[in-house]
């Protein structure tokens, strides 16, 4: 079983591999068909999403009973991070009792290790039993008590970057957690029961003090003290990285007024779901959607569908990360493909452009699903030079080629060193 815990530790290890290409950006493929993650499963999902408003770039987990995560055949974690939209699919292991089951939500301190936020019962989070759907919310995770739930909504703001606490989108992706620490008379001090998750010390009332770096904001530190009704989460905001802070708010959070908002995207995940049953696949049939890029029904080892866009887009949201070489050659970038989406001539993923700085993230094309991108999956990561200028990685751009991985964990590819 995984550790269970506020802080998770773990480790993947990167197995060189074949570079492949053709097709467009296809090549060689393993056989991805018994399940996404690599492991074989009981063949069902559990799909849904994470609200307290829409809460991007967190990650959720299936666990047993006793807050140990659930693992895949292969070692895997049952575990996906949620998209722009809050939303994500998780394969279920096998032998796994739904009923018997936590679901929990977790966060990334700045070594890439995970700070879990709170845990429940997987049925706290039901929403439509018949299609394994369900709902992560601060009502859930505190198992109805709504005092706490104010308490959980607003540290999940504080940490997203949301100061104001009405923010629509929380992006978790933007922030680095540095420590979280228990005040005790005006002093910090470590946790030493690191098993527990960060809503246990709030239904128990402890006094929290968490530091993080956010990437818009800056040093963030705050101050949760649910004993403090008047204003229980306090942010101070460092910009400048100084140790002053240009900015203090005090967050409020009213589980009450954001229900009803998570109850408009829950009922969007029900049609969703409907309209997937009964097409099935997720997303748009063949031809043109509703953003102006093509779809097509192609299979990517799970019949879903995935798009061709034909600008560049800014995926900094759930793909970024930093090259650090000497020297940045023109035209350089980077295909990173799960392998639920390396089929046979025609390979999905998602192309970005690298940066003079290394930084890429911001100008990318994809090819394939952005929800595939979780940590599900291993990935193909190349970095090459497209001197087509096409966003994709043909036959004669081989050579082009500077540095490649076979079988990387997901963010694998949030700093990469070349040499």
């Amino acid at each position: 079983m995984g550790k269970k815990g506020l802080f998770l530790v773990g480790a993947a290890l990167f197995a060189a591999g074949v570079i492949s290409c053709g097709g467009g950006g296809g090549g060689s493929s393993s056989d991805n068909n018994s399940s996404s993650n690599g492991g074989a499963t009981t063949g069902r999902t559990v799909e849904g999403g994470v609200y307290s408003s829409v809460v991007a770039n967190a990650t959720v987990c299936l666990e047993d009973n006793q807050g140990n995560i659930l693992l895949y055949d292969n070692g895997t974690q049952a575990c996906a991070q949620t998209d722009a939209n809050g939303t994500f699919s998780l394969a279920v292991p096998p032998n796994t009792d739904l009923n018997d089951t936590l679901v929990a939500l977790y966060v990334y301190d700045q070594n890439g290790e995970p700070i879990k936020i709170g845990e429940t019962a997987y049925t706290n989070t039901v929403v439509n039993a018949t299609a394994n759907l369900i709902a992560v919310t601060p009502l859930a995770l505190a198992d109805n008590d709504t005092a706490l739930a104010d308490d959980i909504g607003a540290s999940i703001h504080a940490l997203g970057g949301d100061l104001n606490g009405n923010a629509t989108l929380v992006d978790m992706g933007q922030v680095d957690i540095e420590s979280v620490e228990l005040v005790n008379n005006g002093t910090t001090e470590p946790i030493t029961d690191t098993d527990k998750p960060i809503e246990y010390y709030l239904k128990e009332k402890h006094h929290l003090e968490i530091k993080a770096k956010h990437k818009k904001l800056g040093t963030l530190i705050l101050d949760i003290n649910p004993t403090n009704a008047t204003a229980p989460v306090t942010c101070k905001v460092d910009k400048n990285h100084d140790g002053k802070p240009d900015e203090i708010k005090h967050l409020r959070y009213d589980v009450h007024k954001k229900k009803q908002e998570w109850e408009k995207h829950i009922k969007e995940l029900e049609l969703e779901w409907e309209k997937h049953h009964h097409n099935g696949t997720m997303g748009h049939n063949e031809g043109e959607n509703e953003n102006g890029t093509q779809s097509h029904n192609g299979t990517m080892g799970h019949n879903e569908t995935y798009e061709y866009e034909q600008e560049p887009k800014d995926y900094s949201y759930i793909i970024s990360g930093e090259i650090i070489a000497k020297e940045i050659p023109k035209d350089l970038k980077i295909r990173i493909t799960p392998d639920v989406e390396q089929v046979d001539g025609e390979w999905g993923g998602i192309v970005c452009k690298i940066n003079p700085d290394g930084s890429f993230g911001d100008k990318c094309v994809l090819h394939g699903n952005i929800k595939n991108f979780n940590n599900q999956h291993q990935f193909q990561i190349i970095i090459f030079q497209d001197l087509n200028n096409d966003w994709r990685f043909n036959k004669d751009e081989e050579n082009t080629v500077i540095w490649s991985e076979e079988n990387a964990p997901y963010d694998s590819w949030k700093k990469i060193e070349i040499n």
